[in-house]
């Protein structure tokens, strides 16, 4: 995915930014930003100051933030073989335990990883359920990542799942 070159913590770093042909002068896209009451979320701010075919790419990674109290406590080597499958594409194996203890063996499609409420969570395609699923990653358990990748491409599932959760497939797009 390309990076922004904005950076509001750091006024240094705005010459660096500005000096380049494809960023955006960061003091005047972030009041734009702050200027648009529609503009709240972090997300929606940063998509706003990329150029179209970046903020395609924003809407296509498969990042997604939501509100958090506390972090949940995830393995690093577990979170980051979930982050290796949903930019790889790849299919994914683990182990799940549900909220009443059941445990089930899964095979996902995963394209996004958003953070909600205490814990990250992984939404997928759930080849079992043939259905989408979220997983709550400090309830997976053995994950390992497929060698094959899947067939739908993640823009695509991400799209269906906007669509079947009913999220509006263009809310990067506000200005």
């Amino acid at each position: 995915m390309a990076t922004a070159c904005v950076s509001i913590a750091a006024p240094r770093a705005w010459s660096r930014a500005i000096d380049r042909p494809h960023c955006v002068d960061p003091r005047h896209a972030w009041k734009q930003a702050q200027k648009n009451a529609g503009q709240c979320d972090a997300l929606a701010r940063i998509a706003h100051v990329l150029p179209a075919a970046r903020r395609e790419a924003l809407r296509d990674s498969g990042l997604r933030v939501g509100p958090s109290r506390a972090a949940a406590k995830v393995p690093p080597a577990r979170l980051q073989a979930v982050r290796e499958a949903v930019g790889s594409q790849q299919r994914l194996k683990f182990g799940y335990e549900d909220a009443h203890g059941q445990r089930s063996e899964r095979i996902v499609w995963p394209f996004a990883l958003g953070y909600f409420d205490e814990v990250p969570m992984l939404a997928a395609w759930c080849e079992r359920r043939e259905d989408f699923r979220h997983f709550r990653l400090d309830r997976i358990r053995r994950v390992r990542v497929m060698e094959d990748r899947y067939l739908v491409p993640r823009a695509t599932l991400l799209r269906r799942w906007q669509k079947a959760q009913g999220i509006a497939p263009d809310w990067l797009d506000r200005s």
